[in-house]
């Protein structure tokens, strides 16, 4: 989609969906420059019933790192 397509469609929408646009834009620009923001990860796994400990974390990588090809390391 081009430029020149965004604004007309957006032109398109009623006034509080406009408003929203302009908002979308405005919260990731800062002083021109396009502003990336990170959101929490704390309820990333909310309510899938997943209850992994540290072990689990820990025999995951050690399972990972197994086959990592060290020869290349300093």
């Amino acid at each position: 989609m081009s430029l020149t397509e965004l604004i007309e469609r957006t032109r398109r929408l009623p006034a509080s969906k406009q408003q929203k646009v302009i908002e979308f834009f405005q919260a990731r620009q800062r002083d021109g420059e396009v502003v990336h923001r990170l959101r929490p990860v704390g309820g990333l796994w909310e309510g899938l019933s997943v209850d992994l400990t540290a072990e689990d974390i820990d025999d995951a990588r050690r399972a990972i790192w197994s086959d990592f090809p060290r020869e290349n390391l300093l």
